[in-house]
């Protein structure tokens, strides 16, 4: 893993955490594919989305461009093989600590979010 991917694959998951934080549509269609898939665990249930159903779900509860909550984000992991990594992330939103694990593939000369699998720690 090159400093160049380092610093790609940690700019990728800050646009997906501050499209997220902000709602920010055309921010997370940018970081993920379009058939991205989102699973997790949040207080015992099983969630299940497309992109299109995420970003619905990230945009529907904000009050003009302002955060959900306060900004807090660590890359806690990145594993690179060839064209395909995970970064694992912690980070808060909507008043709660979550950790998700990215899934991102390289596609030509840029990395993509092709899954997020995700939980809260709180």
């Amino acid at each position: 893993m090159t400093d160049a991917d380092i610093g790609q694959l940690v700019k990728l998951a800050e646009g997906y955490y501050e499209g997220m934080l902000h709602g920010k549509a055309e921010l997370l269609e940018r970081v993920f594919e379009p058939g991205a898939r989102f699973q997790g665990v949040r207080d015992g249930e099983q969630i299940r989305r497309g992109l299109g159903e995420f970003i619905a779900m990230v945009g529907g509860s904000k009050a003009d461009g302002e955060p959900a909550v306060e900004f807090s984000l660590s890359v806690e992991l990145l594993d690179m093989t060839g064209p395909v990594a995970v970064i694992k992330v912690k980070d808060r939103f909507r008043g709660r600590t979550y950790v998700d694990y990215l899934t991102v593939v390289k596609i030509g000369a840029v990395w993509r979010i092709v899954n997020k699998a995700f939980t809260t720690v709180d």
